[in-house]
């Protein structure tokens, strides 16, 4: 008798057993793979998030009024100083700065900006979450960190993010210690993090005529608009035109070589601003100011910093006796040359305050004022 074709009952359930195995391995990996992705993008969105709210504060305190810096526990002041160590029940900082700017014909424009960094608790978060207002005449911005209640690390038990301290502890220098606390999923599990820095506001009465914060600021005016560029942002029909312009000064290209000839030759007519420094040996010498900046669409463009060269002109190579510090307005003089090639002012703040860098001798340095 022929036996009829087909599978039994008992190899059907086991192939569907099988299939079910196969495929829902196959639904795991892929979800895993969809979600370690999402978590790779919130994360950057994230830090994209935090470096932009501690830009917007480190611009504005560097230039802030340090008579006006107040921090307050709800409606009462507290008086906070460098020796301060307990910094809780604090909820909000103001301050009013004065940020200098070039417009591009060849003038300065000081804007005065009023600042409010808060914290608050949106409804229906569990944490709380830093609010950042910009004040400029009519005109109010608001920026906060983070967005979203499962990113944030903000409690009542959590200090302030910014705080007074000291540069370091031998000198009472004043600084702002800024610290954005963090947390995010990925791949699977939580971790935290912190971006962190500090700023130190500028003595009084600089910010407007000092030509070291000058050409700083010309510098990073630029250095802003190249990020935002790299970064693929969406740019006016003006910005487009001034990136082909900062193109044409650097052979089609957009690096630090392009830009620092562009301020050269545009803003300083072919001549970098000078000065007489005296170093403690007695030598005198003219040297020449110049910015540095690692061109890149997620650095800190705040990372710009000054160093001088004996020489007026553009000339190759990163080797420097004389490296400006933004956060003390301090000349800080090596005896022997050292390449700054590819640092940052964060990180080299930190040589030059732990080497065998020293402030200048007995003679005050002045920079010769730009000439626009």
């Amino acid at each position: 008798m022929k036996k009829n074709a087909g599978f039994t009952l008992i190899e059907i359930l086991v192939a569907i057993v099988l299939m079910g195995i196969i495929f829902g391995t196959i639904i795991g990996l892929f979800s895993k793979g969809i979600t370690q992705q999402q978590a790779g993008v919130s994360q950057q969105e994230l830090f994209t998030q935090g470096r932009a709210i501690m830009n917007e504060v480190k611009t504005t305190l560097r230039y802030a009024d340090t008579d006006s810096i107040k921090f307050y526990s709800g409606t009462a002041e507290i008086p906070l100083t460098a020796d301060s160590s307990d910094f809780s029940g604090i909820t909000k900082m103001e301050y009013t700065s004065k940020i200098v700017r070039d417009n591009y014909n060849g003038n300065s424009v000081v804007d005065e900006v009023d600042v409010i960094v808060e914290m608050q608790q949106p409804s229906g978060w569990t944490h709380k979450q830093m609010k950042v207002t910009t004040i400029i005449g009519t005109t109010t911005k608001t920026y906060v960190f983070p967005e979203k209640d499962a990113n944030s690390l903000f409690t009542t038990t959590t200090n302030f993010p910014i705080t007074p301290s000291k540069l370091i502890s031998s000198i009472d220098v004043d600084l702002y210690k800024i610290d954005l606390p963090m947390q995010y999923v990925i791949s699977g599990s939580m971790k935290e993090e912190h971006l962190r820095t500090s700023v130190a506001p500028l003595p009084a009465d600089t910010t407007a005529t000092d030509p070291w914060v000058i050409l700083r600021n010309k510098y990073i005016d630029i250095a802003k608009l190249i990020q935002k560029y790299y970064a693929g942002g969406t740019l006016t029909t003006e910005e487009l035109a001034k990136v082909a312009v900062y193109k044409s000064y650097g052979k089609n290209g957009l690096n630090n070589d392009s830009l620092r000839q562009y301020v050269y030759t545009v803003d300083y007519n072919g001549a970098w601003p000078s000065g007489k420094v005296t170093q403690a040996s007695g030598t005198t010498a003219t040297v020449y100011a110049q910015p540095f900046w690692v061109v890149s669409a997620t650095g800190d463009t705040q990372d710009t910093f000054i160093f001088c060269q004996e020489s007026s002109a553009m000339r190759p190579g990163w080797y420097t006796q004389y490296i400006y510090n933004t956060d003390t307005s301090k000349l800080y003089i090596r005896s022997r040359a050292t390449s700054v090639n590819t640092w940052v002012w964060s990180t080299l703040k930190n040589t030059i305050l732990e080497s065998n860098w020293t402030t200048e001798g007995s003679t005050t340095f002045t920079l010769t004022k730009s000439s626009t």
